[in-house]
């Protein structure tokens, strides 16, 4: 695995460890078209944190 793949992981890795609980509490204050946008780029997120995870993992 190269170290580029590992830095992307890991980068990953911290970004949602630190922005998805604070998205969690700024969404409820959402109005509603801005709340669907938010939960739809915590989920596309989500899916790029577990490829990245997978694919650093698969490559180790």
């Amino acid at each position: 695995m190269t170290p580029a793949v590992k830095r992307y992981a890991v980068i990953t890795f911290l970004l949602a460890w630190l922005a998805l609980p604070a998205y969690v509490l700024v969404l409820e204050e959402l109005p509603a078209p801005w709340f669907q946008v938010a939960c739809w780029a915590i989920a596309v997120f989500i899916v790029i944190w577990v490829w990245l995870m997978v694919r650093a993992i698969r490559r180790g």
